[in-house]
């Protein structure tokens, strides 16, 4: 046994928030929202809310120290989006053999420049994810309060250990101040790298290259927007792991959630909040939240080269249909719309999943001709778009959920927010406050499966991902000029 699993299996419980909040729900084992339909995040049917009773956790540091204290690397195998761990169980179900490589990229290379000292630190942290596994406690309250995860999953997940010497390769060029990655291996496997390889490369450019920045008013900046959604009737989930500033940054947006979502409960006498949850799972856990999410576009471009009777012309049908056989629950019925552009989406997307289907995302283009399009293509098919519902989850900040919203509202259509950067990651320069302490630009998507090369188009072209190649066939076969 590691010295880390050692220190796990001894080591005091975590307080958690809400183990004994109450569990009304609508029925049917979902919990019970307003407006349409349920709230269009995927929720655990048993995630615990709040109770009234609910405290700040006690935590090992001080959320509200003015200096830029607190942890750093990686804190959890948990600290993860709730996605990446839905994807692997299907992933596990339906093809555990497949061999992938993702790619990292930056789409602002004249910016996101490190030193080599910033990234000799990147590359400790990255060394140091062998030593994060699932503690004993994290795989009993996953038992308890997810059932959607099955028991040979969690045996799965038990097990499971990063091997970043094996299956991460990264690279510096001290000439340009870029920084590369490379991930490779079963896709079992490498399915987690991502989101935390993007949050640790994250955390790294503001302790060593951008440190003209400041936590000082962090929490009541961040008070003041989720106050603004709340009182404009939004109703938003917290998507910002990936490009998070830090882990204190990303807590500090989470325990302003929790103690909102349980001012609402109370002020209310209700059983729901504006606040669907948080997609880290590791936060949702500490905090008493829901973990929340959909699924990646990787899902859909690792179909279109395994599913090959359908050819990528249809890889979104065979995406939709087999997530489908993993979770037939509604509440993970949410379907991507843009990894080939919107078009192509529609023309997979018929009746039968149409009606299967709760809602859409959106995740790329004009968000008002998206809301008008889904309309217009549910009325086409008989459907009736106020039972449907929409997520968006491109670039948003509070402006742009408030438009969003009342367009919704014209046409009755239940409008769902899933905010990023612009709650983990918005921070101004302590010299010039006036200026933007801008965050990185980074992605990393899947290249390569199986020995297909795989393509993300989405509905804007400075988000191609892909091989040159294996674009350009694609714009061909989907008639995109």
């Amino acid at each position: 046994m590691s010295e880390r699993e050692q220190e796990a299996n001894g080591r005091a419980s975590v307080p958690i928030a809400g183990n004994h909040a109450s569990r009304d729900g609508d029925g049917d084992g979902n919990q019970a929202y307003p407006g349409n339909s349920p709230a269009a995040a995927v929720v655990s049917p048993k995630a615990s809310f709040i109770s009234a009773a609910y405290e700040p956790p006690i935590r090992p540091y001080d959320l509200d120290a003015k200096d830029k204290s607190g942890p750093s690397g990686l804190q959890s195998i948990l600290d993860n989006d709730l996605y990446k761990f839905t994807m692997q169980q299907a992933v596990l179900e339906h093809y555990p053999t497949i061999v992938v490589e993702y790619r990292f990229k930056t789409r602002s290379p004249d910016r996101d420049k490190f030193s080599q000292e910033a990234f000799k630190a990147f590359k400790r942290k990255v060394e140091d994810m062998k030593d994060v596994f699932l503690t004993p406690e994290e795989k009993d309250w996953i038992e308890k309060e997810h059932s959607y995860f099955r028991p040979e999953y969690l045996d799965y997940l038990a097990k499971f250990r990063f091997r970043p010497h094996e299956q991460v390769e990264l690279s510096y060029d001290p000439a340009t101040g870029l920084i590369d990655m490379v991930i490779k291996g079963l896709w079992i496997e490498t399915i987690l790298y991502a989101v935390p390889l993007l949050h640790l490369l994250s955390e790294t450019f503001f302790e060593f290259m951008d440190t003209d920045w400041s936590y000082e008013g962090q929490a009541e900046a961040i008070h003041a927007k989720i106050r603004r959604l709340v009182d404009n009737d939004v109703y938003f989930s917290d998507f910002g792991t990936r490009r998070r500033r830090s882990y204190r940054a990303h807590e500090i947006l989470v325990r302003e959630m929790a103690r909102i979502h349980r001012s609402e409960l109370v002020k209310f006498n209700r059983h729901f909040s504006h606040l669907s949850g948080t997609s880290n799972v590791h936060l949702a856990m500490i905090y008493g939240l829901r973990p929340v999410g959909t699924v990646a576009h990787e899902w859909t471009m690792a179909i279109s080269a395994l599913e090959k009777e359908y050819g990528l012309e249809h890889a979104n049908r065979a995406a939709l249909e087999k997530w489908l056989e993993t979770y037939p629950q509604p509440e993970f019925s949410i379907a991507l719309s843009d990894t080939f552009g919107t078009e192509p989406f529609f023309r997979d997307f018929g009746m039968d999943l149409a009606t299967r289907y709760r809602g859409v995302r959106h995740d790329s283009g004009s968000a008002i001709r998206f809301i008008e399009r889904v309309i217009e293509h549910y009325r086409s098919l008989g459907i009736d778009p106020s039972t449907k519902t929409i997520i968006f989850s491109d670039a948003l900040n509070i402006d742009r959920c408030i438009q969003y919203k009342e367009y919704c509202d014209k046409y009755g259509v239940d409008p769902r927010f899933g905010i990023g950067t612009h709650l983990t990651n918005d921070y101004r320069a302590l010299s010039d406050p006036e200026t933007k302490s801008r965050p990185l630009n980074i992605v990393i998507k899947l290249y390569c499966v199986d020995g297909t090369n795989v393509i993300k188009l989405s509905d804007e072209p400075n988000k191609y991902m892909g091989d040159v190649t294996a674009v350009q066939r694609a714009k061909e076969v989907f008639g995109i000029e």
